[in-house]
């Protein structure tokens, strides 16, 4: 790996671009070390209680013909320990239940569900394993498809790596990797040693090679190498229905209240209605 590397510089040398001298604070590596530095650093997200908000815009071309909100608000509660999932969500787009901005709750124990609408005090229990489609920190640097089902580790562990190489994101030291999935998705992800191996940019393409998605982070370590992103941006990419070529569809920025990392979570922290993750 250390001569791909050489021979990398050699390369982008012939082709007159200038290699920063602040690489030489980089080590040489090979997949199996960085892949191995990774997956480390995933292992210390055990659990997680996290509060944060996440502004999001939406396309004009898109949501303004359906007469649909073009931003929103929302405000976070999310814990999650092993299967279990909890989310709590505030909603603030001009939207309103009983004269309340809307909210959200959904508990998951990895074989069913627990919904419930606070405004209107109803919900549902629903017996299936899928997640819900809210917004979490994972999305910016943590994993790099919208599933959220793998990390950044062990997506990168079951792709073809393509291309490791060191690159600069907005003046951090990165290792740059280029990664092909089974399924032909492409991954392109900058990952900073320096900040607990966590990828500051991610960027997704489907298996039909058209851009799905993009994140950003900067990131904050919580104790014991466990960094977490503390703000971000995800941008979410479509066609124009105008023009149909590929735009931003809509915009998140996320900011983290607070925070802890392994957190010590009972069943009580899952809220008073989910007894049910014991059932």
């Amino acid at each position: 790996m250390a001569a791909i590397m050489k021979w990398s510089i050699v390369v982008l040398a012939l082709s007159r671009t200038v290699i920063s001298p602040v690489y030489a604070g980089l080590p040489d590596i090979t997949t199996a070390e960085l892949l191995e530095a990774v997956k480390l650093s995933d292992s210390v997200h055990k659990n997680v209680d996290c509060k944060y908000t996440v502004d999001q815009l939406y396309s004009e071309a898109r949501n303004k013909r359906h007469g649909w909100p073009l931003k929103r608000r929302l405000q976070i509660h999310w814990r999650k320990e092993g299967i279990k999932d909890y989310i709590d969500v505030t909603q603030h787009d001009g939207t309103f239940i009983l004269g309340k901005p809307f909210r959200f709750v959904l508990a998951i124990n990895g074989k069913i569900r627990m919904q419930w609408t606070p405004n209107e005090n109803k919900g549902m229990i629903v017996r299936d394993q899928e997640k819900h489609a809210w917004p979490i920190p994972y999305d910016f640097g943590l994993t790099p498809d919208k599933k959220g089902d793998k990390m950044i580790g062990e997506a990168l562990e079951q792709c073809k790596i393509e291309t490791l190489k060191e690159a600069l994101w907005e003046n951090h030291e990165c290792y740059y990797v280029e990664a092909v999935q089974p399924d032909q998705a492409r991954i392109k992800v900058w990952i900073d040693p320096k900040a607990g191996w966590r990828a500051r940019r991610v960027r997704y393409w489907g298996p039909d090679g058209s851009i799905w998605h993009e994140a950003s982070a900067e990131f904050k370590d919580c104790g014991n190498g466990a960094w977490f992103p503390m703000e971000g941006v995800f941008k979410l990419y479509g066609n124009d229905p105008n023009s149909g070529k590929r735009v931003v569809s809509f915009e998140s920025r996320l900011k983290v209240e607070q925070v802890k990392v392994n957190a010590d979570l009972t069943i009580k922290d899952f809220g008073n209605r989910s007894q049910f993750l014991t059932n």
